[in-house]
């Protein structure tokens, strides 16, 4: 599912750029009223998405159906939005659609929810599945789903004072059940955040938060906890996660099918916003014991792109690099992609005036995306390959910067908005394979314009080779997505 603004009218095309094929195309049009998320249909590969039913009035909200060729199918109207709701999510999992709207009043938030078929069929309407004490400021309703997509989870926390309050909601497609609840876990830290949520195949709940003692100047003043709570049994188990005296500066999780984890991510020698390694745990499912854990070391040729060996000599450390997403391998390795950000702050004067010179002050924030390094490691947790995309992107408006990475079983196509000198404004890709970058920056589509307007965020992979890439066009203005086969 993605938050975005868009608009209404229908164009299919199906042709080949480059070496992806764009499947279909829906291209909607500013007559049309503006749809305020959408999320992919796996059963049938359409769209679900949810807009005003009438272009103009936002009162009157309605569920938009699109086939696998997004093609409108059906549109129905589901709820009355008054000043005080606020739409939370629209999941779609098998043939359930879902709809969460947060109706916010003085002392507490009411959470409805909207169930239909991907036919239209309306299965519950207006019922309320979470209530949340305004003062107990509680966390954004999020969502997320299995590795298998049958199950979808729904979860809000409040962190107390040596406790977390844990609210949540779940369905399981399997056995179409939907069910609420809540847990408490408990921590002895001074200051604790929660980095990543999940829910597994099997219905079960994982937390990994980042816990803070001390002045945090020592690799034992921070420590990395997962968090599994079991709603059958009510339990909660706890799993800490060391790096032999190193300091974890960024780490992710995945679950796979049987209930295993891995993580993956960086380690320091000196604090925790370097990196000079990778770190890579592996948990057995039944016993929740670490069964692998392995620290490598960044290959010497990667620290030499952006130190002197002279600096790689001292001890120093790369700086402003920042995980953003890990896949596993079927082999139970996993490949880890990070991209170097950083931004600057400058102020600058002008002199103008229409009586004489006077002086202006201008204040910029820019925003620098760089490199994007894909690192492959293997199940024994060491660093099999390193691949670097070159790309230099700066703008005080950071929406359309950074990437978006395709992993299919053969390779990885990293797409971004450039500028190249000769070719023009355009959405660019790279392919990496088998550790290398197989490709100069190639111009994705044939009529992309300066005005043009990549949503990357709103981009998203719907399968093991097809994404959906959503682009608005100012020549018709008109917001288009693109189906894309690799």
């Amino acid at each position: 599912m993605k938050k975005i603004f868009l608009i209404s009218i229908f164009i299919l095309l199906n042709y080949t750029l480059k070496a992806q094929k764009i499947e279909a195309t829906l291209a909607l049009s500013p007559k049309e009223p503006k749809p305020l998320w959408f999320d992919y249909c796996k059963v049938d590969k359409g769209l679900v998405t949810i807009a005003p039913i009438s272009k103009s009035s936002k009162r009157n909200i309605g569920i938009y159906k699109y086939d696998e060729n997004f093609k409108r199918q059906w549109v129905k109207e589901v709820y009355e939005q008054t000043l005080n709701s606020d739409i939370a999510n629209l999941s779609v999992v098998g043939e359930n659609i879902f709809l969460f709207v947060n109706e916010t009043f003085n002392k507490e938030q009411i959470t409805k929810m909207f169930h239909y078929d991907i036919d239209g069929k309306k299965l519950s309407d207006n019922i309320s599945v979470l209530r949340i004490d305004n003062s107990a400021k509680f966390s954004n309703l999020k969502f997320k789903k299995s590795f298998n997509t049958q199950r979808f989870l729904g979860f809000t926390f409040s962190i107390q004072k040596n406790f977390i309050d844990f609210r949540y909601v779940t369905f399981n497609n399997e056995d179409d059940t939907f069910k609420e609840g809540k847990f408490e876990i408990i921590y002895n830290s001074d200051l604790l955040e929660i980095f990543q949520v999940e829910i597994s195949n099997q219905g079960n709940i994982f937390v990994l938060s980042k816990e803070k003692k001390g002045k945090g100047s020592q690799p034992s003043d921070y420590q990395y906890v997962i968090y599994k709570y079991q709603p059958d049994i009510q339990k909660v188990n706890s799993i800490p996660l060391h790096a032999d005296n190193r300091f974890i500066t960024d780490i992710i999780f995945k679950i796979d099918k049987n209930e295993d984890l891995f993580l993956g991510g960086f380690y320091s020698n000196l604090n925790s916003s370097s990196i000079i390694g990778t770190i890579y745990f592996r948990i057995d499912h039944e016993t929740l014991e670490i069964v692998n854990q392995k620290t490598d070391k960044l290959e010497q040729s990667f620290l030499e792109r952006y130190m002197s060996q002279k600096q790689i000599y001292r001890g120093k450390e790369l700086m402003d690099f920042y995980l953003d997403k890990m896949v596993l391998r079927s082999d139970g390795g996993i490949v880890l992609f990070t991209e170097r950000f950083y931004s600057t702050y400058s102020s600058s004067n002008m002199y103008y005036g229409y009586y004489g010179p006077g002086m202006y002050y201008r204040d910029r924030m820019v925003y620098n995306y760089n490199d994007v390094a894909v690192i492959s490691i293997d199940n024994e947790g060491k660093i099999e390959w390193t691949s670097i995309v070159e790309k230099r992107q700066s703008s005080e408006f950071p929406q359309q910067l950074s990437y978006v990475p395709i992993i299919t079983p053969e390779k990885v196509v990293i797409f971004y908005k450039y500028y190249i000198r000769g070719i023009g404004h355009n959405i660019y890709y790279q392919i990496v394979n088998e550790g290398k970058v197989n490709s100069q920056p190639k111009p994705f589509f044939n009529d992309f314009s300066a005005r043009d307007y990549f949503y990357r965020s709103a981009c998203e992979q719907i399968s093991n080779d097809e994404a959906i890439l959503v682009v608005y066009k100012a020549r018709g203005r008109l917001f288009t997505f693109y189906k894309v086969s690799f």
